[in-house]
């Protein structure tokens, strides 16, 4: 929803290409948003998913988000909420209740949009599904094409228009176009975003919008391309996926600051406009509060705000608090269990691109001994970067000619990731379990575990 109020003033004024404007006309647009939630219910910290110790490091959560909000709503009662995406994932809460309890908790605030983000695919259409037909307020997609996913057809729209003191605004909804490697989107099409940003800002501008807001997820950079070479028709880009902080400033977090708030584009089509765009980091650790003004024809003409630090200054909603008392019993219940010890830390930062000891002990309790010693060449061309594959504990070379059986969770084995080759050359494909049961297993057996790298997988420059 959009604030619109009415300003009188024949002493003040502001300056549009060079040219003195009266406040007089002016529009004033309140945008709240946020970003990448990712299940954070409870309280989170900087660098972990949870707070482990009852101290200052704790902040955010759903409690502290919806009272920040609502707060912000009392002082802009016609203000415009927009969720960014990836409300899936990143906790317990997820893994064990899904969808259910996103919805439920989601449907509390006065959303007006929802972007999709990719990880909203993580359990397929068949688990994103039910959640876009329990939201109470819209959501947007504009370049996903469900027509071979039946699940999901009917349940998002490319673009809403707004009205507000006769005024209308457009908001087109984008999803990132890597969620085909990202996620598992089964059957859905993702089609390029920037083409799809003409089309809507086209159909909004036929029908008389003169002021378009982007709610993308499709991170900070692809954002800046989409004002810089396709923002001829865009005001505003509301973005996710990136985990981007802008900020004005050294972060009070300490985090690294991608851009300021926001981050200005000058479209390549029309010197004269430009795009803004903001973004709040993620997982509740900051949200956005956005005022921009507009003259009569929709023009930008300056703007207000900053993202918000959610730190224990801001209070929780008691209310919210107690709601999540039953989900947090079972969540807790279920997260407590000892199951065994480590002797040091389990490292993810080298995951995506290399060897880690978190991937190495996953590794281990699926095979109970390293199956691969893998050498590669990222130099080298898609199809040719592997120089070496030595097997198990014998070292043997890696017959050509040979199928061989392989252990991978289930996620790599349809292809995520861009792990194609998996999904086109698997054959006889057996469930052994799931990952987490045959880890408990393999950590019961072994604690205390130490894990460390050991070079099975070497990648050359």
């Amino acid at each position: 929803m959009i604030a619109l109020k009415w300003f009188v003033s024949v002493a003040v004024f502001t300056l549009i290409d060079g040219f003195a404007l009266p406040f007089e006309g002016l529009y004033e647009l309140d945008i709240i948003h946020y970003n990448d939630f990712h299940a954070r219910y409870e309280e989170t910290s900087v660098d972990t998913p949870t707070c482990h110790f009852n101290n200052g490091s704790c902040l955010g959560g759903f409690p502290r988000l919806y009272s920040e909000i609502m707060q912000l709503r009392r002082e802009k009662p016609n203000s415009l909420l927009l969720n960014a995406g990836d409300s899936f994932q990143g906790t317990y809460w997820y893994t064990l209740l899904k969808w259910n309890v996103t919805q439920e908790f989601m449907n509390l605030l006065p959303h007006d949009a929802h972007a999709i983000g990719n990880h909203e695919f993580d359990d397929g259409p068949e688990g994103l599904a039910p959640y876009l037909r329990a939201l109470k307020a819209p959501v947007l997609a504009a370049n996903m094409d469900v027509s071979q996913e039946p699940l999901l057809q009917d349940l998002f729209t490319p673009h809403i228009i707004v009205k507000r003191g006769g005024r209308k605004i457009g908001i087109i909804g984008l999803i990132t176009t890597d969620t085909k490697k990202l996620s598992s989107p089964g059957n859905v099409v993702f089609t390029d975003p920037l083409e799809a940003t003409d089309r809507e800002a086209k159909i909004l501008t036929d029908k008389g919008v003169d002021i378009i807001i982007v709610l993308s997820h499709c991170g900070l950079e692809i954002d800046k391309q989409i004002a810089r070479e396709h923002g001829k028709h865009v005001d505003i880009i509301v973005g996710g996926h990136s985990h981007s902080l802008l900020w004005n400033g050294p972060a009070p977090s300490g985090e690294k600051v991608e851009g300021s708030y926001p981050v200005f584009i000058e479209t390549s089509k029309e010197k004269e406009h430009q795009v803004l765009i903001v973004q709040a980091s993620a997982f509740t650790k900051y949200m956005g509060n956005l005022t921009v003004y507009f003259d009569y024809l929709g023009r930008y003409v300056k703007w207000e705000g900053g993202p918000i630090f959610l730190d224990r200054s801001i209070p929780e909603d008691e209310k919210i608090k107690k709601k999540l008392e039953p989900y947090a019993k079972l969540v807790h219940e279920a997260e407590n269990v000892l199951v065994g010890e480590t002797v040091r830390t389990l490292s993810v930062d080298d995951c995506v691109f290399g060897e880690c000891t978190l991937g190495d002990l996953l590794v281990d309790a699926m095979t109970d001994y390293v199956s691969l010693n893998v050498t590669y060449n990222i130099s080298l061309p898609e199809g040719h970067r592997i120089v070496s594959v030595n097997i198990g504990t014998s070292g043997a070379t890696l017959d050509d000619d040979k199928y061989y059986q392989v252990t991978a969770p289930t996620y790599l084995a349809d292809g995520g990731d861009g792990f194609t080759m998996f999904k086109t050359g698997k054959k006889n494909v057996k469930i052994i379990g799931r990952d987490e049961k045959i880890l408990e297993i393999y950590i019961k057996k072994n604690s205390p575990i130490d894990v460390r790298t050991d070079g099975r997988i070497e990648i050359l420059q």
